[in-house]
């Protein structure tokens, strides 16, 4: 099993806000969101992990603080430009990955308290935790009058139920296939951010098996713009 974590974007909301260090090293109640993201996967931290950043990026100090906080086997895989979106930076790095092996996809904006374990993708081709939110800004899930996920829309409100960023796959070959057939083909639009949660609209309709762990709200924090840092500890400034 491997877990991707992305973090190959601008960040440009950060810097237009005032802040002169990238968005991973931004320090809130005595952490950087890059510790705060890693805590947020304790229970995965024996498994595999891959660092998917920029070249300017500082690759020693994100080894050396991940070793810090108990992962065992990392690699760290930068790329010269943006990448178009989460999905986008993911499949840049798949290679780095066993393709037979679960693997799962999480971004370093995100600290949850609890609730995420590599056994929650058991039984299904696709897993994405959910807590609940009415925020536009989020991916949303849909459950049908069985209780199981019917639909994944991203930024439209279609339920109670957002996305926490956490995406979990059977395979990595199968996440490789599934961002081909949503993003890869000829006769598909090409989208101006490729975003994961779409992705499993394709698994939906393939007949694959997706299920969605409901969070506690409380144990969400999501971290992903200076006013939600801010949020989080209210004494954080540039």
């Amino acid at each position: 099993m491997s877990v991707i974590v992305t973090m190959a974007g601008a960040g440009s909301r950060f810097q237009q806000a005032g802040y002169r260090v990238p968005k991973y090293m931004i320090e809130a109640r005595g952490q950087t969101l890059f510790d705060w993201a890693i805590q947020s996967l304790q229970a995965f931290h024996e498994q595999h992990f891959v660092f998917a950043c920029l070249q300017e990026h500082d690759a020693d100090w994100i080894r050396a603080r991940a070793h810090r906080a108990g992962l065992r086997r990392v690699d760290i895989m930068a790329r010269a430009a943006l990448s178009l979106g989460q999905a986008h930076t993911a499949i840049d790095v798949i290679a780095a990955v066993d393709p037979h092996e679960p693997v799962w996809i999480y971004n370093i904006d995100t600290y949850i308290e609890r609730g995420l374990h590599p056994h929650d993708l058991r039984g299904h081709q696709g897993c994405l935790h959910v807590f609940e939110s009415q925020s536009p800004a989020m991916s949303y899930v849909r459950f049908d009058a069985q209780d199981q996920v019917c639909e994944i829309v991203e930024k439209v409100v279609i339920s109670s139920w957002a996305t926490v960023g956490m995406y979990g796959f059977e395979t990595a070959q199968l996440f490789a296939q599934l961002y081909q057939t949503s993003y890869g083909q000829p006769q598909t639009p090409q989208a101006s951010e490729q975003y994961i949660a779409p992705i499993y609209q394709s698994l939906l309709r393939q007949g694959g098996r997706v299920c969605a762990p409901r969070l506690a709200s409380s144990a969400v924090h999501i971290l992903g713009t200076p006013q939600e840092v801010r949020l989080f500890d209210p004494d954080v400034h540039p």
